[in-house]
């Protein structure tokens, strides 16, 4: 759905330019550093945009753009959770300046499987020189990796691992530290099993080795006093993975699909019961509350998700955000150039960025939350 949203807003933001020109191509997601996330003159208008459209950050994408079939990727392997993980953040990295890097999700998008196959028949479909070339890479995650180009990531941070049972809270940290620093989180296990393209992969920061790891409190205090400053307050993702609930609910695997738009953002990623009561667990409510009310900008984007939907969507609402409840990968929307300029003189910017807030509300907060 995200996908189409962006599209809408693109087309509406164009169509509402100075003197009715669309702008050259589609807004690329550019990485808006720490603190405000680029969003300050938004902000200042109140506007919730999502993509920046300035000159300076709309970048035509004109080689072809790579498609990697994760969806095929891991039927014929198996892919990990850990490696899923690994391959959206190469995306998000990719895809920071211009979509350069487009998934075929497949099923792990739990809402439209079939979605990225639409798109791509969509965007080759335009006419003359709007339409998209494509670069298909075959389904491995090495192929992946290796076809990307070589700055993309500037090496490793390495975690435990991402199980429930064990460390699976090292892996939001991981995470965040790799939008950061533009580094590809990896566990021994996913450099055993792809050791032909990650065994000589750097690592810059190894988290296994850092005593404030060994805790799932410790290792929340370091995110939330090293990292939290460092990320934008314009979007935060719950990834709904360390929770017993997950082993069994097929939207925890959807909810790690939006990583790479979060990567992109330089978002602060955390994996928090939004309502749990006992346990491990049972300052989680008080640690949402307090990330959101204490770094998040006034309007902000919520990506991910959590096991009590309405606690989750209430506490990013009541803080001032936005819910999408979206699994595609969303990072690769601004990989097609606009139609031909048209003039829309009917059509504000303020109108645009109205339509566009009641689009996005009704399409995540579609049950009334």
């Amino acid at each position: 759905m995200m996908h189409l949203l962006t599209i809408l807003l693109t087309a509406l933001l164009s169509e509402a330019s100075a003197g009715g020109a669309a702008v050259g191509s589609l807004f690329s997601v550019a990485d808006y550093g720490a603190k405000d996330g680029g969003r300050t003159a938004d902000l200042a208008t109140g506007s919730p945009l999502l993509l920046k459209a300035d000159d300076e950050d709309v970048a035509l994408s004109t080689p072809p753009v790579l498609w990697f079939d994760i969806d095929a990727s891991n039927a014929a392997k198996m892919l990990t959770y850990e490696e899923r993980a690994l391959a959206f953040t190469l995306q998000g990295l990719v895809n920071r300046k211009s979509a350069a890097l487009f998934y075929d999700a497949g099923f792990l998008d739990f809402d439209w499987p079939k979605a990225d196959e639409y798109w791509r028949r969509t965007l080759e479909a335009r006419p003359g020189a709007d339409a998209v070339a494509f670069k298909n890479l075959s389904s491995s995650l090495c192929a992946l990796i290796d076809g990307v180009p070589a700055a993309s990531f500037g090496g490793a941070v390495l975690y435990s691992n991402a199980a429930v049972a064990s460390k699976a809270y090292t892996l939001p940290v991981a995470l965040t530290i790799a939008a950061q620093q533009s580094l590809l989180p990896l566990t021994k296990d996913v450099i055993a099993r792809n050791a032909e393209c990650l065994k000589s992969v750097k690592v810059v920061v190894d988290l296994t080795t850092m005593p404030q790891m060994q805790s799932r409190a410790s290792a929340w205090e370091y995110a939330v006093k090293t990292l939290l400053p460092k990320s934008s307050n314009a979007t935060v993702m719950n990834l709904y993975h360390d929770d017993a609930e997950s082993m069994h609910d097929p939207q925890a695997n959807a909810t790690l699909s939006s990583l790479d738009y979060a990567v992109a953002r330089n978002a602060f990623i955390l994996d928090l019961q939004p309502s749990a009561t006992s346990g491990d667990h049972e300052d989680d409510p008080a640690k949402l509350k307090a990330v959101l009310e204490s770094h998040m900008a006034p309007l902000f984007d919520a990506f991910g998700w959590a096991h009590d939907e309405h606690a989750w969507t209430q506490a990013v609402s009541v803080a001032g955000g936005t819910v999408f409840c979206s699994f595609a990968s969303v990072s690769a929307a601004s990989a097609a150039p606009c139609a031909a300029p048209r003039a829309a003189p009917a059509l504000t910017p303020a109108l645009a960025a109205e339509l566009v807030f009641l689009g996005a509300a009704a399409i995540t907060q579609g049950r009334g939350r």
